[in-house]
């Protein structure tokens, strides 16, 4: 039963806002709005990386259960970097941000849990807010050893941790204050200047943490314009270093009497208590996540709750901001800022994150302090520990196994995320037997020695060329290619295929491509993988997939494209085979594949594609380029594609940015944004996803002008059929290798343009100028 509800202070208007919003949300008292458990969503939590030693580093099966939790995209961004800190400061940010957002949801999984970025690259939850959490929002920073987490359900909330000079590699000197006194006030200046040697930099550490603290809270980052603001430390000039006290800054670590039974465990009885309760709400207010181990000891005596934390005041643009509040906590060395204030001044360019908040126009934290004078019952409430209020209670150190959901602690966690069990295969001994044989088969004879088995050439010339994975390649560089069979100049004969490296220097090409060329047919390919593995998806697809085509009777009769279709579909198996047997690591690394067979003798164009490497056909008319695609995307959210995912039981989530995505139903695996793959075993077996290609079949113009490029999307990104089309036709057939060149430097220009240097897809260009590689012989 909820407590009877003075309502005395309802002059203040804020106050009476604040009620009458909690009233539509059919709440029969304040006091049933904050519940005891994990909806007070309040957390201040802190990860040490040097505390967490993964046996085998990031190659080792502790750091690659933890990241199979994350989304494909996010695993290969954290795989991207080159040094171990790196990622698991990555790797633990991220998974600090699912954890708040499953606790404050009182999930005990990531489930179901999408998380968005601002253009500013502040995270926030898709997931609608209920009513507990009305203004939910979280921000994590990193540097150094820490990876820091703040969150709050009422007001805009930021977090930054600058590390000392050793922990970040740098010399300890003051080179650092001459590359960054411009974002500096005179003020700030003074203060740091007239601070001793020894405490200089930590002075500046302060000051530039807590600015990036509240740039943070808006979801601006470094565009807020950090010289706007002014940070006033207290106490900054006084000299009195020691073990663990930084009195020279005016932070004192003291120690609590708290009796054991009480520290950390905070029951929340009621709204009205929160609101009349002048108390700081803290870390991790309701005891570390079920089913995980107390949070590691802070110094060598263990503190059970976190210690205060001080507060400094800002300016902004020369005025006092106290609508802002600003906390600061030393650990080990680093400081942690923690910055706090009104939701209306979230600045979000793509209106989504503001969108979320059910409860705007509260101010910042000083509007309710204001209003404990109007509140009654005090006295009787100050006891309860649950506040609105956030004070000075510090971050607390949490263990990495607290960051898993509890299902990540069950037996099988590491089956259902890594491999597929056996008896989920719905493979037989036998059959994986077979396709492991038909593979050595296949590797035992090379393209050429199958076309002259099968007499496709009737006698005339032939060749294979395809590209080889590279490691170690620089960005823009073209894939080293193999060549078989007869030396033909391709690119004379109209033909020609560039394969250019993103910008990714720690992943190789992922992009695969391959030829065949005779007088009777051609065959054009193009694989993009995708995943941690996909660049060797996308290899073994380029390798076996035409072998198989050519195998089939059927690639030199009018049914090619069942050829094709059942062509793609033993793939597939293979690759599940080679999966089983550990050559391949295929659970949830895959590749596109566009096929185009181009029969010469008939004048028939068929096209085979899985996923959204895209074809796309050219035909000149009255003088003029037409440019349109032949081939759709295999997305999930298309009508089809979602049916037969649903209907197998995978769920489908927009992911916030621009893509729908594809998980096991209640998981957060495998997380593709293509409906139709090679590969992402787990996929195919518990969301519905298909190896079984589209068929699309282009009628050819007799005497016309008409070129087929089949491109992967690192083109298609920001590019048009039409523009591309055009952008090719610039140059004649005989210079097709020119032509293809420029148009992967114009994709790669578009990628810098539109991303900020920041991203650059694979590239592969493949184009053909029809008619005039109908005879390459001659």
């Amino acid at each position: 039963m909820g407590q009877s509800v003075s309502t005395s202070w309802l002059s203040a208007p804020l106050a009476k806002e604040l009620l009458e919003e909690l009233r539509q949300f059919s709440l029969q008292a304040p006091g049933s709005f904050w519940a005891p458990g994990p909806v007070s969503a309040r957390f201040r939590w802190a990860v040490n990386i040097n505390d967490w030693k993964p046996s085998g580093g990031s190659d080792g099966e502790e750091f690659r259960l933890l990241l199979a939790l994350l989304k494909p995209e996010e695993q290969e961004s954290i795989m991207s970097y080159r040094a171990l800190p790196d990622r698991k400061r990555t790797l633990l940010g991220r998974l600090l941000g699912l954890r708040a957002c499953a606790q404050a949801l009182g999930q005990s999984d990531f489930a179901g849990i999408q998380i968005g970025r601002t253009k500013g690259k502040k995270p926030f939850l898709l997931s609608p807010l209920p009513t507990t959490l009305p203004n939910f929002n979280f921000n994590v920073s990193h540097d150094g050893n820490w990876v820091v987490l703040a969150s709050d359900p009422i007001f805009l909330v930021g977090a930054d941790v600058s590390a000392p000079q050793q922990e970040r590699g740098e010399r300890e000197d003051e080179t650092w204050y001459q590359d960054l006194q411009a974002v500096l006030t005179d003020t700030e200046r003074e203060c740091i200047k007239s601070s001793s040697s020894a405490v200089r930099y930590a002075t500046f550490q302060r000051i530039w943490s807590a600015k990036e603290a509240v740039s943070k809270a808006v979801g601006q980052g470094l565009a807020f314009g950090l010289e706007r603001m002014e940070v006033q430390l207290p106490g900054a000039h006084q000299e009195n270093l020691g073990n663990l006290v930084l009195t020279a800054l005016g932070i004192t670590r003291s120690e609590t009497t708290e009796p054991a039974a009480k520290k950390g465990r905070i029951k929340f009885s009621s709204l009205l208590d929160s609101l009349q309760n002048g108390k700081s709400g803290s870390g991790l207010e309701h005891g570390p996540p079920a089913g995980t181990h107390a949070p590691a000891a802070r110094e060598e005596k263990a503190e059970a709750v976190p210690t205060p934390m001080q507060r400094v005041e800002i300016h902004i643009d020369g005025w006092p901001r106290a609508d802002w509040t600003v906390y600061q906590e030393e650990l080990r060395g680093s400081w942690i800022s923690m910055a706090m204030g009104p939701v209306d001044e979230a600045v979000d360019a793509n209106g989504t994150f503001r969108a979320t908040f059910r409860l705007p126009g509260l101010g910042g934290p000083s509007d309710l302090e204001a209003l404990q004078g109007k509140l009654d019952n005090v006295q009787a409430t100050a006891a309860s520990g649950g506040s609105w209020i956030p004070h000075d209670k510090g971050f607390q150190i949490l263990p990495v196994e607290a960051l898993l959901p509890q299902e990540a602690d069950a037996a099988g966690k590491e089956g259902k995320r890594l491999i597929v069990d056996e008896a989920n295969a719905q493979k037989s001994a036998a059959a994986i037997s077979a396709d492991c044989e038909l593979i050595a088969q296949l590797e035992a004879k090379s393209v050429i020695d199958i076309i002259d088995d099968m007499d496709l050439a009737r006698g005339g010339p032939k060749t294979y060329m395809g590209s080889l994975t590279d490691q170690g390649m620089a960005s823009f560089s073209n894939k080293s290619l193999l060549a078989l069979g007869d030396n033909i100049d391709i690119s004379g004969k109209g033909v020609a295929f560039t394969c250019r490296k993103g910008l990714k220097p720690e992943s190789p090409n992922q992009d695969s491509w391959c030829l065949v060329k005779m007088d009777t047919f051609s065959i054009f390919a193009v694989f993009d993988g995708h995943g941690q593995k996909g660049h060797d998806i996308s290899q073994f697809a380029k390798e076996f997939l035409p072998k198989v085509i050519l195998k089939d009777p059927r690639s030199k009769s009018p049914e090619v494209g069942s050829c094709l279709v059942d062509s793609f579909k033993k793939v597939q198996k293979l690759v599940t085979a080679a999966d089983k047997t550990k050559r391949l690591s295929a659970q949830m690394s895959g590749t596109t594949a566009t096929v185009c067979f181009l029969d010469h003798l008939h004048e028939k164009l068929t096209i085979a594609h899985v996923a959204d490497s895209t074809a796309a056909f050219g035909v000149k008319k009255g003088g003029k380029w037409i440019g349109t695609s032949v081939t759709k995307d295999h997305k999930p959210n298309v009508k089809g594609e979602r049916e037969r995912i649903e209907k197998k039981g995978g769920t489908i989530v927009f992911d916030g940015y621009a893509n729908h995505r594809i998980y096991a139903k209640n998981s957060r695996y495998p997380g593709l944004n293509m409906s139709r793959c090679l590969g992402d075993i787990i996929g195919h077996e518990e969301c519905g996803v298909t190896a079984e290609p589209e068929i699309t079949r282009v009628e050819l113009q007799t005497g016309a002008e008409q070129l087929l490029l089949v491109c992967s999307d690192g083109v298609w990104e920001f590019i048009t059929a039409q523009e591309a089309v055009d952008l090719v036709s610039t140059r004649p057939a005989e210079e097709s290798e020119q032509a293809a060149g420029l148009l992967a430097k114009e994709a790669w220009d578009r990628w810098i343009r539109e991303e900020g240097g920041a991203v650059v897809d694979d590239i592969t260009v493949g184009l053909v100028h029809i008619g005039k590689d109908k005879a390459p012989g001659k």
